[in-house]
């Protein structure tokens, strides 16, 4: 058995993980999807939410398990896992990158997306909207449907998008510290092919930076929805390795 810890991107939740959570638990594993601190925050709390307390809550979740966790971080859920694997990297089996944002050590997850490049539909203008006093971010539903679903199937994406919140801004601008410890964690990093958020360029430049193995996928940027069963095959995969 392998224990999994489910870190969502911006803007999600925990719900985003549901087409994976029970297939890897009914294969045998013991599975956690967080809800990281921000779901749901108001332009006026976005200030109160910060980088220490989504580390926080991974590790939470970490001392929960029963065995050294994989760590299965999407998008702007990289920073979290790394900024973790940095401070307790005897802890954890390892982090599976998802259509992540990966940093290097001193950068901050958003300014790392805003070096994605052209073909990242989050960098369309009106894609991103920042709140009057500017501690949160939403995504536009009309970009988030090209940006994080274009694949996927249109009852996941209707429920997906009426349940987007906006993001705080202060965990995804404050620079990560990484160093040895996080450079000798297991890294894996799942990229999809069809990603408009994160695209297949920037992920493969980050998988370098960063010393992970990279794994491709055909599908958009949330595979749990556009490719559910090639993805927890691939989890499954990378448990059994991770084993070995």
């Amino acid at each position: 058995m392998s224990s999994f810890i489910l870190i969502h991107g911006g803007g999600h939740a925990a719900w985003c993980w549901d087409p994976v959570v029970e297939p890897l638990r009914s294969a045998g594993h013991e599975v956690q999807a967080l809800d990281l601190p921000g779901r749901d925050s108001s332009a006026a709390g976005g200030s109160d939410v910060t980088l220490e307390d989504w580390v926080g809550a991974v590790s939470k979740a970490v001392d929960a398990t029963t065995s050294p966790p994989l760590l299965v971080a999407h998008s702007m859920g990289g920073i979290s896992a790394s900024q973790l694997a940095e401070r307790r990297p005897d802890d954890i089996a390892g982090i599976v990158y998802v259509c992540a944002v990966v940093p290097v050590d001193g950068a901050a997850g958003l300014p790392t997306l805003m070096q994605a490049g052209d073909e990242c539909a989050l960098l369309v203008e009106g894609a991103m909207m920042p709140s009057t006093d500017g501690t949160t971010i939403s995504v536009d539903p009309r970009h988030a449907r090209i940006a994080f679903y274009e694949q996927s199937p249109e009852p996941a994406v209707r429920a997906a998008l009426s349940r987007l919140c906006a993001e705080s801004v202060p965990p995804m601008m404050t620079p990560l510290r990484l160093g040895a410890n996080f450079a000798r964690v297991s890294k894996r990093y799942i990229g999809a092919s069809r990603d408009k958020a994160v695209p297949p360029a920037f992920q493969r430049l980050m998988t370098e930076r960063c010393g992970a193995a990279f794994i491709p996928i055909d599908a958009d940027h949330s595979p749990f929805y556009s490719a559910p069963e090639d993805f927890v095959a691939l989890l499954l995969a990378i448990a059994d390795s991770s084993r070995a």
